[in-house]
């Protein structure tokens, strides 16, 4: 399931705004053209998708940990939210990336923030059961959301994310680099 949400996120980000270089850099996990295009100066790390994700979202999602550390020295905003209430920390905690976590935390991130669903990092940390996850967020943090009604919920984030690639797809004929599945 978790794969599953991982590539929705990413297929639902790829209808880029105009400067793609960060997010593409991104998506690819490559830090060498991250920093060329953060270097080039005409691109905004907190760019959003239509979506509202920023690159630091796809990195926290992915686990890109060098990534991550190079968004936030170039200015990410730690506390970005996504159109569904989503901070990189709750999509780090989520997936299971304790480097990328570990990171937003000494950055300054709010482990307080709830998604839009309710469910904080650390309910979602619970939910998937990433025990070192929760161990790094339980000083402080909020369960919020009912870790029992977190696969229903994320069903219907994935019927939702799924309806809208479909949609996009439909709208678009623009030709697609899509990130490589993860494993």
């Amino acid at each position: 399931m978790k794969r599953i949400a991982i590539t929705f996120i990413a297929l639902i980000i790829l209808p880029l705004t105009a400067r793609a270089e960060v997010m593409e850099a991104t998506l690819a996990n490559d830090l060498p053209l991250l920093r060329s295009a953060l270097v080039d100066g005409d691109h905004d790390v907190n760019a959003t998708t239509a979506n509202g994700s920023t690159a630091l979202h796809v990195a926290a999602a992915y686990g890109y940990d060098e990534i991550v550390a190079e968004l936030l020295s170039a200015g990410a905003n730690v506390d970005a939210r996504s159109h569904l209430g989503n901070t990189a920390l709750i999509l780090a905690a989520q997936s299971g990336h304790l480097g990328s976590v570990q990171m937003l935390l000494a950055a300054g991130a709010d482990r307080t923030a709830l998604s839009f669903s309710g469910g904080s990092a650390l309910s979602y940390a619970e939910g998937y059961g990433h025990r070192n996850i929760v161990d790094a967020l339980a000083p402080g943090a909020p369960v919020a959301a009912p870790t029992q009604h977190l696969p229903v919920i994320m069903a219907v984030l994935s019927l939702a994310l799924l309806a809208a690639i479909v949609g996009e797809l439909h709208r678009s004929s623009r030709p697609r680099k899509l990130a490589p599945a993860i494993h």
